[in-house]
């Protein structure tokens, strides 16, 4: 099981849980700049951050944008979704602190410098299954499974 939590609204440097349990993915809220959102929570915990400002949802009378890292949060579920069907799909068991590596490793730099407590940066989902398929690759040439 792969989870991931919103790291929170207070945009302090403070602990909320889920998202602060060590096995869980806590992201925070970037701007289409991919600024961190002033409002995203901050603290070592955080692995990335996703959009989470102005996003288009449904409200009660309609389309609305909203703000929140509840609305970055799916954005890095979906792409855990997508490396996991990937992973089965090759056979190669995923684990969560595999998605969490990966995520991490695959993000993009801020857009400014300087950035701390957010994360590595902003969620990449073709990096991440790009950076997946390289692992994979690696992994069947080591046990000899490539066919080479």
């Amino acid at each position: 099981v792969i989870l991931v939590a919103a790291s929170g609204n207070s945009g302090l440097e403070e602990r909320f849980y889920p998202a602060a349990q060590d096995e869980v993915i806590a992201v925070g809220a970037v701007d289409a700049s991919l600024a961190p959102a002033a409002f995203s929570t901050r603290g070592d915990h955080v692995a990335l951050c996703a959009p989470g400002r102005d996003i288009r949802t449904c409200g009660l009378d309609g389309y609305q944008l909203a703000s929140g890292t509840s609305f970055a949060a799916p954005h890095v579920s979906a792409v855990c979704a997508l490396l996991a069907s990937r992973a089965q799909r090759r056979a190669w068991p995923l684990t969560s602190a595999d998605a969490r590596r990966i995520l991490i490793a695959s993000a993009r730099p801020f857009s400014r410098a300087g950035v701390s407590g957010c994360g590595r940066g902003t969620l990449d989902a073709h990096a991440a299954l790009r950076l997946l398929d390289a692992e994979i690759e690696r992994s069947l040439r080591e046990e000899g499974r490539d066919g080479t």
